[in-house]
């Protein structure tokens, strides 16, 4: 039937509505976020095409993949060594993973991908402007700003982590808009945007993780700009790729020099904790690195359950002080997490859900795709110091892009779309 017009269901609609918002307010605001994925539950639990649909969307293989660890994660609550009140409230943490199908089923072939792009990439160009304007004194907005603290100027709703790793993905995310622009305008504006998130990374935020990780996206993106430049096609269009890799390349590397910058710190920190045991953000790290692996080599098939983490190092911290005292339920790694968690089981199940997500990824259109690898890539590095998927932000920008991104590009059955136009002519 081309030409025909697939119309929905209200709640359909409305669940996707509130699916996209709670998109666009993860950079923004946690409370905002948490409403409106409360909202598109229910809209889409109301839905009569997801339950049309549901096996199709089970089917998928990040569905399988995602409810398979979310299985493992509840199954550890009944072994582990916490009390079983804070496992579940552990547990609750990854509850957020339960939307990855549901998004999918909500999603099933609907042209939605690009309206999320654009929405999202609104959303953190706003937070980004508001950054430089408090790290510049012009405004002093938002809940984590502090003006006695010089460290938290370029804060607005996120800390350095997070908001570092959000401005590297729109660094990425406007050059990937700036290739597919129409006008040379528009081009310039989107490769101002990119430029001012790089210096908001590596200048402003100061957070090491964003750092690293906007690095080694500049890095791929100067190399696939060189690749791109044709004189003889364009000169004039040539010239100001040329001229923009110049600007990248120096605004990355006189950033990199900077003094304040706290990558110079790192190696202080590492001396400082080995010579005199200071709890230093290094030093912990690396204390916490290391007491996981014994923990790992102890029960290296099953782990110590959910919130088992906390209950062990309590036994292996007892008597010791500074960073060697130090105790944690999160060890600011999400695959040790998951190894001591859940065992070498629980850690295979969770790169399966990337490996996954990845290959669901390569098939997406290219707008999509390169969308959904930027923060897979942002997502699997960061986890290596941080437990992205644990943390509140980061977890629900994984879930939402990966549900709606995917779910967009997965066509429901013949019968099941005859059967929809049918019922909505």
């Amino acid at each position: 039937m081309h030409g025909t017009k697939i119309s929905v269901s209200y709640p359909l609609a409305s669940a996707q509505l509130f699916a996209l918002i709670a998109l666009w307010c993860v950079p923004v605001s946690t409370a905002l976020t948490n409403i409106t994925l409360g909202l598109f539950a229910i809209a889409a639990l109301l839905a009569p095409e997801v339950w049309r649909n549901w096996r199709n969307a089970l089917r998928h293989p990040v569905s399988i993949a995602t409810l398979a660890l979310l299985s493992v994660l509840a199954i550890s609550v009944l072994y582990s060594s916490a009390p079983l009140e804070e496992s579940l409230q552990w547990l609750a943490k990854y509850r957020k993973l339960l939307f990855i199908p549901l998004l999918i089923a909500v999603f099933q072939g609907r042209p939605l991908a690009n309206v999320a792009r654009l929405g999202l990439c609104i959303s953190l160009s706003f937070v980004l402007l508001l950054s430089i304007s408090n790290y510049l004194g012009l405004t002093a907005l938002g809940p984590l700003y502090n003006a006695g603290d010089p460290l938290t100027h370029a804060w607005v709703f996120k800390n350095h982590i997070t908001a570092g790793l959000f401005s590297a993905l729109l660094f990425s995310l406007a050059l990937d808009i700036a290739e597919t622009a129409s006008s040379a305008r528009a081009k310039g504006l989107y490769y101002l945007l990119s430029l001012l998130a790089l210096v908001n990374v590596l200048v402003m935020l100061q957070g090491r993780t964003g750092q690293v990780i906007i690095v080694m996206l500049a890095i791929y993106h100067i190399v696939r700009k060189l690749r791109q430049i044709n004189f003889r096609h364009d000169r004039r269009l040539a010239v100001a790729q040329a001229v923009f890799l110049v600007l990248l390349l120096g605004t990355t590397s006189t950033s990199l020099y900077f003094k304040s910058t706290r990558l110079a710190d790192t190696g202080s920190e590492i001396s400082s904790y080995q010579q005199h045991n200071q709890s230093n953000a290094t030093g912990l790290r690396l204390e916490w690195y290391r007491k996981s692996m014994e923990l790992i080599t102890q029960r290296p098939v099953f782990g110590y359950g959910a919130m088992g983490v906390h209950e062990a190092f309590k036994q292996l911290t007892h008597g010791y002080t500074g960073a060697r005292g130090a105790i944690t339920a999160n060890p600011h790694n999400q695959y040790l997490l998951f190894a001591v968690e859940l065992g070498l089981v629980g850690l295979g199940l969770f790169i399966h859900l990337l490996v996954q997500i990845a290959r669901a990824a390569i098939r997406l259109p290219p707008d999509s795709r390169q969308l959904l690898c930027t923060w897979l890539f942002i997502f699997t590095l960061g986890c290596l110091v941080n437990s992205l998927l644990l943390d509140i932000s980061e977890g629900n920008l994984f879930v939402l892009l990966s549900g709606i991104l995917i779910g967009c590009a997965n066509q429901p059955s013949t019968h099941k779309v005859i059967s929809d136009e049918t019922r909505y002519p």
